[in-house]
């Protein structure tokens, strides 16, 4: 009895690690990730047979919670994620999905590598934990995987930084795209649109007054101009 004590011990090590994700029981149980980009990962985990887990759920992407689906296997350590955007724009600010596919680092860490619709890609980490995520959401740093069609641009110019009452945007277009220019305060609300549209080759000018859609002033703050999928931060400062 004494000698396969330690190897019983073992094999609920060894257990203990690879539930680490996944739930005890056929009932679903929530788990919370936070990604690199800011994305907060509201997610559901259902047990589907074997070493295969369901995902279910939602991803609150800069203010707007997109749907998720995916699977974990706990066999290859593997993960699936695959968020999709209720109100898909074509690839102009935003793409209509992206995937994360990925494995378990150790502990509660996930490393995995992002495709989308629109052409982008790209590699990140993120920090699962068990239970519900926090209220609220980040803003996501430029560039992540929601982005939608990359803007064909060779210089991107805001300034003064910080504002007192107006800026000045200047830009060049390699080729004609999409253009769509829109201000956002740091819970992800859209504010002000400064330009949308098609626009074709060359160097264009801008000014804003630093008023919201309806004429108001913006309170003194931090804000992002979001220039397609690129984001500029922007202090008002009067």
């Amino acid at each position: 009895m004494k000698k396969s004590y330690p190897m019983m011990m073992l094999a609920v090590l060894m257990t203990l690690a690879l539930t680490a994700f996944a739930p005890k029981s056929a009932q679903a149980a929530p788990y919370c990730m936070t990604d690199v980009y800011g994305y907060v990962w509201n997610m559901n985990v259902t047990p589907a047979g074997g070493n295969v887990f369901n995902f279910g759920g939602f991803v609150n992407v800069d203010g707007v919670n997109w749907s998720i689906s995916g699977t974990f296997n706990r066999g290859t350590n593997s993960i699936v994620l695959t968020a999709t955007n209720p109100s898909p724009d074509g690839c102009v600010s935003a793409s209509s999905f992206f995937t994360y596919t990925g494995s378990r680092t150790g502990g509660s860490g996930i490393s995995f590598s992002w495709t989308n619709d629109c052409g982008g890609s790209g590699t990140g980490t993120g920090n699962v934990v068990k239970g519900s995520c926090r209220v609220g959401h980040a803003v996501a740093v430029p560039n992540g995987p929601a982005a939608g069609r990359k803007i064909s641009a060779q210089q991107i110019n805001i300034g003064p930084n910080p504002a007192a009452d107006m800026i000045n945007l200047s830009y060049t277009l390699t080729e004609s795209t999409d253009v769509n220019i829109q201000i956002l305060d740091m819970s992800g609300r859209e504010v002000a649109v400064l330009a949308q549209g098609a626009q074709d080759a060359g160097t264009y000018q801008l000014s804003w007054n630093l008023q919201d859609r309806d004429g108001s002033a913006l309170a003194n703050g931090l804000y992002l101009v979001r220039f397609n999928n690129l984001n500029e931060r922007l202090v008002i400062q009067r």
